[in-house]
């Protein structure tokens, strides 16, 4: 049996964050429960900071791969602790579900939500993830593409020649 997508949103209040997860397949509720955990966005922002640093140094391969994968590990561990409350901690290890999306406030996108680690896994291995963002932006600037242009992508899928498996999925 598929289990319903969650929603998790989170919402940034002075120097907290009020949370709350929800299914998808749940009417829509007119009493919803959030929780809420302190926050220092300064500690936050570094934490972002030293995740981007980490990214950057494997992409240019200046330290060891087992070294970049521990510290991953230790700043999205940092990231779990710090930015979710003890309720929704336990909802999403104990969550079924494949799909995750973050409705965030636009102050929070900055966050790689996608590499909170929750001692486990990552979410973004844990969940499909997807983000929904509210913006305080005008909504006249707001440009969506036309779904009838016809959608035109290049795939890369073996390269060098020596992947039978994957040049078959690339024709698929």
């Amino acid at each position: 049996m598929m289990m319903p997508a969650l929603n998790l949103e989170i919402f940034k209040q002075e120097n907290s964050l009020k949370m709350g997860l929800f299914t998808q397949a749940e009417p829509i509720a007119t009493l919803k429960h959030y929780s809420q955990v302190p926050v220092s966005f300064t500690e936050i922002s570094d934490l972002c900071s030293e995740m981007i640093s980490i990214l950057n140094r494997a992409a240019r391969g200046e330290s060891a791969k087992a070294e970049q994968i521990k510290n991953m590990y230790k700043v999205g561990q940092l990231l779990w602790d710090h930015l979710l409350s003890r309720s929704i901690k336990e909802k999403l290890k104990n969550s079924l579900a494949a799909e995750l999306t973050l409705s965030l406030d636009e102050e929070l996108i900055q966050i790689p939500w996608e590499l909170v680690f929750d001692g486990t896994q990552f979410l973004c291995l844990k969940f499909s993830l997807g983000r929904l963002v509210r913006s305080k932006g005008d909504l006249i600037s707001l440009r969506y593409r036309n779904l009838a242009d016809n959608v035109r992508m290049l795939i890369l899928a073996n390269p060098t020649g020596d992947l039978r498996s994957a040049y078959n999925e690339g024709l698929n």
